[in-house]
């Protein structure tokens, strides 16, 4: 009965050190689910430039009135990454301030440059900008990012200049124009 006994203590004993012996699943080959996602992505952003767009009066009796004025050092930088199938658009509505009567806004979306990379979409060509809705300045856009420095991004041409008719309906005046920029899906 001692032996029997020794010997059921020394299963159990083993049994309990070598657990993985009894049990073991283990083969050449393991598995297992790992779960990944990416997400879609819509950022925009205007480096801090200041743009000033003054249109001068004339210096001498009988001198014309500038009629147009055009600046080319905002920068609007993106990074979108959008599911298989969908594109977006940038969109520019005027937020807050008038122009003065008898004047237009307008605005381009020029090539992006330097570190550009991806879908970057088509310009919408020259738009004139509303505070009654958006407009879209660049579209069929895809998954890209136009980089950080100084002069990545689209180059955006804003235009300041009189309406059709100068002189009859320009009227003096000056405002701080707010102008909204939204990255949409295109429908």
């Amino acid at each position: 009965m001692k032996k029997k006994l020794l010997l059921l203590s020394a299963v159990f004993i083993f049994s309990l050190t070598m657990p993985h012996i009894a049990i073991a699943q283990d083969n050449e080959i393991a598995e297992q689910t790992v779960n990944v996602s990416l997400g879609q992505v819509a950022l925009l952003a205007i480096p801090a430039v200041e743009v000033t767009l003054s249109l001068s009066s004339a210096a001498y009796a009988g001198e014309a009135v500038a009629t147009a004025l055009s600046n080319e050092n905002t920068r609007l930088r993106i990074t979108s990454l959008v599911g298989t199938g969908v594109t977006r658009k940038v969109e520019a509505q005027i937020t807050t301030g008038t122009l003065p009567v008898g004047t237009l806004l307008q605005v381009e979306a020029l090539a992006a440059i330097q570190n550009f990379i991806g879908v970057a979409g088509t310009s919408s060509g020259v738009q004139t900008l509303i505070s009654t809705g958006a407009v879209a300045v660049q579209t069929a856009i895809g998954s890209c990012n136009s980089g950080t420095e100084v002069a990545d991004g689209y180059v955006l041409k804003y235009t300041f200049s009189e309406d059709a008719d100068p002189l009859t309906s320009a009227v003096a005046g000056g405002a701080a124009i707010t102008i909204t920029y939204t990255l949409v899906e295109e429908v």
